[in-house]
């Protein structure tokens, strides 16, 4: 592994598609290691590195509808050994972000007294928000998305307390992110269906792919996966079923809510709204396209057909949203455009 080599890799995803699950996989490598979510890596800002050093609280416009904005987390902080203050100057002293990345990915590695030729993995659903600069960054970063069938994406987004119309829509929105790229040679998709039926194998394949020179068989990966103390200190949602510290669990098998089904089934007919898709850049890409894209079955059952509403919840979010970019100056136009982010096809 030349001294050039970017050691970082990120991981995004529509929310409940099973990337803590693949994190805790990751993880368990001996050479590899994936903290908390950060979500530094989603802002746009980022990138313009010289512009952000000077101001490393400016945050971008971001497409996943759930969010208010972009909010650095750095209570999470403590999970990759640094205070906030530490963190901040790592900024200013860096000569540029890909620089930053290997100081930050190296001196994770050290925290975690993994080796110093490992490789850092970093989970925030958000990060397809920037895919495209990612992979611009530099030649060797990759990315993993992470995908789920929509209708237990949604389910477990009601559970969670999200309202119809984010929880309906965030799928898609977030497909539509990671579309482009669908074919990229460093983006690779990780299906949750393929990951709970085989877990091991299909991860240690993917590290000994990513983190060349090392290897790691799927027995080994087992093994450190049931003995990993890290992940376990990591916060998870009461609504999830990862499993326990021995066993992969398919949170697919879960009965589905009739709300749940109800939704999925008025969104079959969705796509992306074209002034969404004009603000964020993202393709005018309808539900039924991207599920034949991941062969994920859209099968009507004898459920009612029900456009999702817009919640009182909902509601809070997406005008705190507005504000929050006609402070910054934004346009009426951008400013409101995920209020409706998905339409029906005519």
């Amino acid at each position: 592994m030349g001294e050039d080599r970017q050691q970082l890799i990120l991981l995004g995803n529509s929310p409940s598609s099973g990337s803590t699950l693949l994190a805790d996989l990751l993880d368990s490598a001996p050479f590899a290691a994936c903290g908390p979510e950060l979500e530094l890596f989603c802002n746009r800002e980022l990138y313009d590195f010289s512009r952000f050093q000077r101001n490393p609280k400016r945050t971008s416009n971001i497409a996943t509808l759930k969010a208010t904005g972009i909010h650095t987390r750095y209570d999470h902080l403590p999970g990759y050994g640094l205070s906030h203050t530490e963190f901040n100057n790592s900024f200013k002293e860096a000569p540029d972000l890909n620089a930053w990345i290997q100081d930050f990915a190296r001196g994770f590695l050290a925290f975690r007294k993994k080796p110093k030729n490992g490789m850092v993995f970093e989970k925030t659903p958000q990060n397809a928000n920037a895919i495209d600069l990612w992979l611009d960054t530099h030649p060797d970063h990759h990315f993993i998305y992470t995908v789920r069938h929509p209708l237990y994406v949604l389910d477990s987004l009601l559970r969670r307390g999200w309202g119809p119309y984010t929880a309906s829509a965030t799928w898609l929105v977030n497909v539509a992110l990671y579309w482009n790229f669908r074919e990229h040679p460093r983006v690779h998709l990780v299906k949750y269906e393929d990951l709970v039926g085989d877990p091991f194998p299909r991860v240690s394949a993917l590290l000994n792919m990513l983190c060349s020179p090392h290897h790691i068989t799927a027995e080994d990966l087992r093994k450190s996966y049931e003995e990993n103390p890290y992940r376990k200190q990591v916060k998870r949602i009461s609504t999830w079923s990862t499993g326990d510290d021995k066993s992969v669990q398919n949170a697919n098998n879960r009965k589905v809510s009739n709300k749940a089904q109800d939704l999925f089934e008025g969104s079959l007919n969705t796509l992306i709204d074209p002034r969404f898709a004009s603000v964020y850049g993202i393709p005018e890409l309808s539900m039924r396209e991207a599920l034949d894209f991941f062969d994920y079955s859209a099968e009507k059952t004898e459920g009612e057909y029900v456009q999702a509403s817009v919640s009182i919840n909902d509601a809070k979010k997406l005008w705190m949203k507005s504000l929050r970019y006609l402070l910054r100056g934004e346009s009426w136009r951008v400013s409101q455009a995920h209020h409706r982010a998905v339409i029906q096809k005519k």
